[in-house]
């Protein structure tokens, strides 16, 4: 994987739950207040953020709904790079089946509809600056990850 390997990826996805997660309120932000419920499209615009100005991963950040298994209209978002699923917040969701972060493919992930689809990279990934959160995950990459 380009700038970054499979078991980074792997230790970047738990890092950015861990600081999440242990951040305080003010941190997290009204969006990010009950990770993972709610959280999915903030979650993809920090992960995909910090993948590209951490390791110059361009990712994909996609929107989903009509999932056979969830409620009418329930979407979902999460990322994929180089034919990975990355997705830190589909425990919000039970019986998923997934294990971990990191994917080389879900079936679960296969069943939603895809609404959107947006690559990140230079010109978009300014949503996550500023926040609280960001420079928080930010700062425990530099630390640990990297």
């Amino acid at each position: 994987m380009n700038g970054i390997s499979l078991t980074e990826l792997k230790a970047l996805a738990s890092a950015c739950r861990k600081v999440i997660r242990s951040a305080s309120a003010e941190d997290r932000g009204h969006a990010m207040s009950r990770f993972p419920h709610g959280s999915c499209g903030v979650a993809c615009q920090l992960l995909g953020s910090l993948l590209f100005d951490a390791y110059g991963v361009r990712s994909d950040h996609v929107s989903a709904f009509g999932h056979p298994g969830l409620g009418f209209m329930q979407s979902h978002a999460w990322l994929t790079a180089n034919g990975l699923v990355i997705d830190i917040t589909h425990d919000q969701f039970a019986n998923t089946g997934l294990d971990g972060w990191v994917f080389a493919g879900s079936p679960w992930h296969d069943a939603f509809q895809v609404r959107h689809r947006a690559r990140f990279g230079v010109d978009n990934r300014h949503h996550a600056y500023g926040s609280r959160i960001y420079r928080l995950l930010r700062d425990e990459i530099v630390r640990n990850c990297q």
